[in-house]
């Protein structure tokens, strides 16, 4: 048995390592039969294919297909800064978009969002964005600043339960 397995098609080749839990694969085709209100019918064929990544986690090759993902930063307690990314943005006119998700994984809970970024000149415009979970109980402040040619995305925690894990992946658009 190979150690790896890749799957390719007309975009960007997959590499997936194997580990002990397996990924569920299920085709389904059905095809529909549609009356065309003579003697004439159409058959319309549907195929899906669906996956199940939830165990294990499976994640593709960095830099496919929008960088390396996940970032993990653990650790974060309340009230202490931390910069979860990071990216160089030379020019003044750039844009990043960040996918994250906030966990407290002893305590079941988590929170993910959508960041967009934009640094005009000297200055960064960011907005949060499609809040979904935990977010309730899961307090925390988010915050862009520039530090010289880099773009900080800095999360501050202010939940009391106990440390927090930040999961998160990046779209740029910056050279």
């Amino acid at each position: 048995m190979s150690d790896s397995i890749k799957i390719s098609g007309d975009r960007q080749p997959v590499h997936i390592s194997p580990q002990e839990e397996k990924i569920d694969v299920a085709l389904v085709k059905e095809t529909v039969r549609v009356s065309s209100g003579g003697d004439e019918n159409i058959n319309l064929t549907i195929r899906e294919e669906h996956f199940d990544f939830s165990s294990p986690l499976v994640l593709g090759v960095p830099d496919w297909p929008f960088g390396p993902n996940p970032k993990r930063v653990e650790g974060l307690t309340r009230d202490s800064p931390v910069v979860v990314d990071q990216v160089t943005m030379t020019a003044y006119y750039r844009v990043v978009k960040w996918l994250f998700l906030i966990t407290d994984e002893a305590n079941d809970l988590a929170v993910t969002s959508e960041i967009k970024c934009m640094r005009h000149t000297n200055d960064v415009h960011f907005m949060e964005y499609a809040i979904m979970g935990d977010s309730s109980l899961l307090p925390y402040d988010i915050d862009a600043e520039i530090d010289g040619d880099n773009l900080n995305l800095i999360i501050t925690s202010r939940y009391d339960g106990g440390s927090l894990t930040v999961r998160s992946s990046r779209i740029a658009i910056y050279q």
